[in-house]
């Protein structure tokens, strides 16, 4: 995403962004300073971007996303609850709940967005961890196991939370070296083994990994 070709307006006005332009997105406002001011100005600002989208519920559920996408998890899922339900309204509010600490409300917003989309990897993926934060492991298991044939870092990454949750420590570190054996990037599983070896008094291996961490953008 070259930095002169990004046009946040016409990015804010897109009808449909998909849950992976919007992480995308989301990565982009985070590491460049630019962009975030763009989008702090549009959001200050609201009409320009909510006239070029088709309803009233549109423009409020793209601006709650915008505030999401600055990372006010708690402002946008303020924006996003009395909306209309949709898919980019149930997915952002789900995402916003699970970032403030709120799984139990997550999952009911995530399951609509599921209903949606169930074949998502993004939605998919963000109904499990709800699942698993909220304390429905049975549930998640299943789900766990479905996206692991998918070979994917979120998955091995999921199913090391589920682990983690349930106090399996070892178990979590080995799906969590699996994930970083996928993408050795993948920031989530880095800061959770990371916090593993801590635990365990391996205090050298889990600071080389905060290091990594530290070096990231966006940094998790």
């Amino acid at each position: 995403m070259p930095e002169a070709a990004f046009d946040v307006k016409e990015a804010l006005s897109t009808e449909d962004l998909s849950t992976e332009k919007l992480h995308e997105f989301r990565r982009e406002v985070h590491c460049r300073i630019d962009l975030r001011s763009q989008v702090e100005e549009l959001v200050a600002d609201w009409g320009g971007v909510a006239k070029k989208l088709s309803s009233e519920n549109k423009a409020e559920v793209r601006r709650g996303t915008a505030k999401w996408l600055l990372g006010l998890s708690e402002e946008a899922a303020g924006i996003l609850a009395p909306a209309r339900s949709g898919k980019e309204k149930c997915y952002v509010l789900g995402c916003a709940l699970l970032e403030a600490g709120r799984p139990h409300d997550a999952l009911v917003q995530l399951k609509e967005a599921s209903d949606a989309d169930s074949s998502d990897p993004q939605i998919s993926a963000a109904y499990c961890e709800a699942k698993i934060r909220a304390g429905d492991y049975e549930a998640a298991e299943t789900h766990v196991e479905r996206l692991v044939k998918k070979g994917t870092a979120q998955a091995f990454y999921l199913k090391g939370l589920l682990a983690d949750a349930q106090g399996s420590h070892g178990a979590a570190s080995a799906a969590y070296e699996k994930a970083l054996e996928v993408e050795p990037g993948h920031a989530a599983s880095l800061f959770r083994l990371a916090y593993i070896l801590d635990l365990a008094g391996e205090d050298a291996r889990a600071l080389e990994i905060y290091e990594q961490l530290r070096k990231l953008r966006p940094t998790h």
